[in-house]
């Protein structure tokens, strides 16, 4: 059985907050001194930039203060190189780390972590396969998601959070996992606010009808899909309009653009929501709509499902294995004629029947819980550290 599990800083020396430090924070607190398996989970780390960590009740960090041109964009490298001077074999609080009962869990990708606590048996984690699919490239011209082939050859156990991002993972590295390593699918939980949606702040800041999209817009997002779709739709019903949350606002380009489909006044990009306001955000959609071409999970399905919003998505292989069984529609993200035709007939339902979609969206995402995640992790740490 293991009683430690360390979970390396990576992630939250590079997120201030996303999706990955998020799920990270959610495992932390929910195994750390769980029940009566007491498992002693630390951070090696003094202090940290993550805010999802730091607003956590993990208290054995501090923030982090450094000078930084963007606040969004931390001087990660140098981070790095400072915390990482001399391998590491001894954990702060612990001393040295006996490899017996031990687990290192990695958060993220990048080579400096590679050679941490040696003889701990590791783990680590994949969330998608976004740059290998797209062939995508970060800040200056690297690959995101760096050393992920040698984190993948190293690990004694990997964790996908889909049975998508699983398959994904066989395609693109599946001659780097050696035939010993365990690889599990554990999917991510929704939080417990979005099922009780508090309705104070966001009333004043949105129209009373609204099309809902969440996150980044370019690429493989599809956003522009949602955007022609409505653009058909705003033809046929007044008074529905589309809110963008996350992802920055408009640029210039997408402005020009929505003015060219005539659409401009109609959608709105709503800056500075705060997490705990986001299932009002989902709660008072009158649908949200997930029209990717790719995801490695799709928690914001699930987030909204939870709130009480009807749900759009396309028919991508992870939106399905999180969304069916829920009362998702699904589209064809190809096809905008499709799209705008869900869109009306979403809009246009009645009240009965949305409130039977509602229900069993909500029915469907109780089965997804951070609780259960953890247990699940726990298995996996269970399994390669005995």
């Amino acid at each position: 059985m293991v009683d430690r599990v360390i979970m390396d800083e990576q992630i939250f020396l590079l997120q201030r907050t996303g999706g990955v430090s998020k799920y990270f924070t959610e495992l932390l607190t929910r195994l750390d001194g769980r029940g009566d398996e007491q498992v002693d989970v630390r951070v090696p780390a003094r202090a940290v930039w993550g805010r999802h960590l730091l607003d956590s009740r993990y208290n054995q960090v501090r923030q982090l203060f450094c000078e930084t041109r963007n606040p969004h964009y931390p001087p990660y490298y140098k981070i790095a190189a400072k915390t990482l001077s001399t391998r590491r074999s001894q954990m702060p609080g612990w001393g040295r780390v006996p490899a017996s009962g031990t687990v290192q869990h990695h958060t993220f990708y990048h080579p400096g972590w590679l050679d941490d606590y040696e003889g701990v048996p590791k783990v680590s984690t994949v969330h998608d396969f976004i740059p290998e699919r797209y062939r995508l490239r970060g800040r200056f011209n690297r690959d995101p998601h760096m050393a992920k082939k040698a984190y993948v050859e190293r690990s004694d156990a990997i964790i996908a959070i889909s049975d998508s991002a699983k398959d994904d993972l066989y395609r693109f590295y599946g001659d780097s996992i050696r035939p010993d390593t365990r690889v599990e699918t554990v999917h991510l939980g929704v939080g417990e606010e979005f099922f009780s949606p508090v309705f104070t702040s966001l009333e004043n800041r949105l129209p009373e009808h609204y099309i809902l999209y969440v996150g980044q817009r370019g690429g493989y997002k599809n956003f522009v899909a949602l955007a022609e779709s409505f653009c058909l739709l705003s033809e046929k019903i007044d008074g529905v309009d589309v809110v963008c949350a996350g992802g920055g606002g408009f640029t210039p380009q997408e402005e020009t653009y929505l003015d060219r489909l005539g659409i401009r006044n109609r959608v709105h990009h709503l800056d500075g929501v705060a997490d705990e306001t986001m299932p009002e955000l989902y709660a008072r959609a009158a649908v949200f709509v997930q029209p990717s071409f790719y995801e490695g999970f799709g928690l914001t399905v699930l987030e909204a499902m939870a709130a009480g919003t009807l749900v759009l998505l396309a028919e991508t292989p992870a939106l399905r294995e999180v969304g069916a069984g829920g009362g998702a529609t699904f589209f064809d993200p190809f096809s905008i004629d499709e799209l705008a035709d869900r869109l009306e007939r979403s809009v246009r339902s009645d009240a009965a029947e949305r409130e039977q979609v509602i229900s069993s969206g909500r029915a469907h995402a109780t089965g997804f819980t951070w609780e259960e995640c953890a247990r699940r992790t726990l298995q996996v740490y269970n399994s390669i550290g005995e």
